[in-house]
This record gives structure tokens, C-alpha cells and sequence, in this order.
């Protein structure tokens, strides 16, 4: 993300205490895990939709982390974003328990980056080539520029 935008890098590269927010706004906008199954264990209404016990959902967390209902300018990576519940890793009994230890690896491979290329960008002919996969998201190529 901070790759698409200059201003956002430099604010990163002079104000690090800014790394935290723009991770999570990452996360919101690219969510880990794009979509979720989970077996209802009761009959249940959600969205005035019937769903009988035993059937399987899916939960897109990435259409719900750009709900407009819950996100003012969804589709905008707004690292000022306050508050941002996004569900890049869940919620409840089902948050990620690696969570805190992502965090703490994307800051500190951020700030790394950061500090040893002084000139990261995102190679504007090659856009990021994403894996195809309904679930998940990731990169299989992501082309940058270091100088």
C-alpha cells in the first residue's frame, strides 16, 4: 500500500510511530484472509435471510472491511482511519491468536525496508500479480523499483 502512494511512504519513512495505523489500514483494505466458513449451529436470521442449522457459510471479512455502512471512503487507504475495526484477523473466539506476532514481523520487516531502501517503489508497469485464491490474499510478484 505504501508503495501506491509517496506521500504515505514519506510519512512513514519520517514519522515511524505512523507504522502501526498503516499496517492496519493495510490489513483492512488487503485482509489476510479474504473469506471465512463457518456451520451455523442453530436456525438463525441474519440479514432477513433464514439460514437452518448445520449449513455452511461463507463470511467475506473483505467485502465486510469495505462495508460503507462501517468504513467512511472504503475504498481509500486512509492510515488515519480512527477507529478501525476492520477483520483482517477475525473477531471473537475466532481472532487470530498470531495476530500480535504478524504485527509485530510486518513492523519490523517495514521498518527494515525502510531503512535500507531509501527509494522503495512499486514498479508502475507491473502491477502486483495477486495469488487466485477466493480465501486469501497474496502476492505471487510483486515488482519494485530500489533506487
Amino acid at each position: 500500500m505504501l508503495g501506491r502512494d509517496p506521500q504515505h511512504q514519506a510519512l512513514a519513512r519520517t514519522d515511524r510511530s505512523t507504522i502501526p495505523a498503516m499496517i492496519e489500514e493495510s490489513l483492512r483494505l488487503l485482509s489476510p484472509f479474504t473469506s471465512v466458513g463457518r456451520v451455523t449451529t442453530t436456525d438463525t436470521e441474519l440479514g432477513e435471510q433464514q439460514i437452518p442449522a448445520d449449513q455452511l457459510v461463507m463470511v467475506w471479512l473483505g467485502a465486510a472491511n469495505r462495508d460503507p455502512r462501517q468504513f467512511s471512503r472504503p475504498d481509500v487507504f486512509d492510515p488515519t482511519r480512527d477507529p478501525n475495526p476492520h477483520l483482517g484477523f477475525g473477531r471473537g473466539i475466532h481472532f487470530c491468536i498470531g495476530a500480535p506476532l504478524a504485527r509485530m514481523q510486518g513492523r519490523v520487516a517495514l521498518n527494515q525496508l525502510l531503512d535500507r531502501f531509501p527509494n522503495l517503489t512499486v514498479d508502475p508497469h507491473q502491477p502486483p500479480d495477486f495469488q487466485p485464491n477466493p480465501n486469501m490474499t497474496g502476492v505471487r510478484k510483486l515488482a519494485l523499483h530500489t533506487t
